[in-house]
């Protein structure tokens, strides 16, 4: 299973979390996806506004997924690589010059 998908519907890309067995909790590997996903949909011509939600009814996104801290965060160093990884994300959207939107329905953390 994807953990990110991306639905273009016409002009508006929804970008949509997709672990609702983990209440849309976001892996590093979903972090780095968004950033790459977001950057690219900034690019594309196209896509007129961008938004964001999550799969399911029980939750937009859980925050990150602290079960994988032991391996991603075990250190100062991987600390660091990880939070230079959700940063480049928060960027991302941030610095789209299009309309983004977060559809929240549920936990949002």
């Amino acid at each position: 299973m994807t953990e990110i998908l991306v639905q273009p519907d016409g002009a508006i890309a929804t970008v949509v979390f997709n672990r609702p067995e983990r209440r849309n909790a976001i892996s590093l590997a979903m972090w780095q996806e968004l950033a790459r996903i977001t950057e690219g949909l900034a690019k594309d011509e196209s896509v007129r506004a961008v938004v964001y939600r999550g799969a399911g009814t029980e939750a937009f996104a859980a925050g990150a997924d602290i079960s994988e801290f032991q391996d991603n965060r075990k250190d100062r160093a991987s600390a660091i690589r990880y939070n230079e990884q959700t940063d480049a994300a928060y960027k991302a959207i941030r610095g789209c010059p299009k309309p983004t939107v977060a559809m929240v329905y549920g936990f949002c953390m």
